[in-house]
């Protein structure tokens, strides 16, 4: 509810702010519904441009129209069931969103039992850039729940050895959900996946991790000479045209990015300045953008006191491929901002889906560390 609040501090927020967007075009959308059902459905898949962009067009693209439209068609039916109240549309929206964070908080606790499941649920739940934007009507709250489904399928079929039909179908739906709300997340989210399997090898785990990131590399910049495949470098260059157009206090300096692999090279200091680091202590301004600063000082210093202790351990065990998996999302999820965003708010909204898979093992790892119970790391 704080995060529709927010926004109304803002001038013309019915227009500006996406998720009273969603909210005042799901009342149109509703009347729509009430009247003509089978057309509403139908306007999802119906085309609208005679020259379509394709996947990863933010323009003329059925695609990109469509992550938008479930938004509007979602707000319509819950318009149709609360009486047009944003607030109560928010907690219909969580309870649907929070059946995905009950399962990741499942499977935090089945990679590290010493803590329960309701624990890792608080933990999860409180991460101050996850609540804040993941529990507002829009995207990310869908998208971290399909993510967090996807992840628990995936824990079943790489760990359990369990591939029965309904994780199958959680599985490719959760995808279709994430490719469709946030392409590059769902493509970066397939990746971790197979990093999770490859890291599961008893022996050479590492360099068939290192070798697939490789190939992925190299797919990115030469798939679309010869394949029927988007030019992904183009994409992220045209994302990050169109964020460096939009008008903002908390708008980053930043090269343009060119679609080659040189170019790609000349930006990737400060990819990762903007996608790992930003926003610093000083960067208070806007005043929505301090909250986030505290989150980052302290996310930092878990990781480098994390990272500390591994260094410590004379014999480290080698770790498990969720552990490996849930850092590369994390870390490619940064870099693609790093290289797309320009927008310290931006920055701060985008990175909100990736922490759940990243601070649970390092909070639990310094836990271990410190109590005298054995790791299980």
């Amino acid at each position: 509810m704080a995060y529709g609040w927010f926004f109304t501090r803002y001038p013309h927020y019915e227009t500006l702010s996406d998720t009273w967007r969603y909210h005042f075009g799901g009342i149109q959308e509703k009347a729509w519904l009430l009247s003509d059902p089978i057309g509403f459905l139908a306007d999802l898949v119906k085309p609208r441009y005679v020259n379509d962009g394709g996947a990863l067009a933010t323009q003329n693209s059925l695609l990109n129209d469509v992550k938008d439209l479930l938004l509007y068609k979602l707000a319509a039916v819950c318009n149709l069931l609360t009486g047009n109240r944003y607030y109560v549309n928010v907690v219909l929206y969580n309870f649907i969103t929070l059946f995905g964070l009950v399962f990741l908080a499942k499977f935090w606790s089945k990679i590290y039992p010493r803590l329960k499941p309701n624990w890792w649920l608080v933990i999860i739940g409180l991460l101050p850039s996850t609540l804040f934007w993941c529990s507002g009507f829009h995207k990310d709250g869908l998208l971290l729940s399909a993510a967090a489904l996807g992840w628990w399928c995936v824990y079943q079929f790489f760990e359990n050895k369990k591939y029965a039909l309904k994780y199958l179908v959680i599985f490719a739906g959760s995808i279709g959900l994430m490719l469709l709300l946030r392409n590059v997340f769902g493509l970066v989210f397939l990746m971790a996946t197979v990093c999770w399997w490859l890291a599961n090898f008893k022996k050479h785990s590492a360099i068939y991790v290192g070798s697939f990131l490789m190939l992925c590399v190299l797919f990115f910049f030469t798939a679309h000479q010869f394949l029927p495949f988007p030019n992904l470098p183009e994409a992220f260059a045209l994302r990050q045209a169109e964020f460096l157009k939009t008008p903002g206090q908390s708008n980053l300096t930043t090269p343009e990015l060119l679609p080659t692999p040189i170019g790609f090279l000349n930006n990737l200091p400060a990819a990762i300045n903007h996608g790992f680091l930003r926003p610093y202590p000083w960067e208070i301004k806007p005043i929505s953008v301090v909250l986030a600063v505290i989150e980052q000082l302290i996310f930092g210093i878990i990781i480098i006191m994390a990272i500390g202790i591994f260094i410590k351990l004379k014999k480290p065990q080698k770790l498990r491929g969720a552990i490996v998996s849930g850092f590369l999302l994390w870390a490619m999820l940064c870099l693609v901002i790093g290289f797309t965003i320009p927008v310290l708010g931006a920055i701060v909204r985008y990175k909100a889906v990736a922490w759940p898979f990243i601070l649970p093992p390092l909070i639990a790892f310094i836990y271990n560390y410190f109590t005298p119970k054995k790791s299980n790391v």
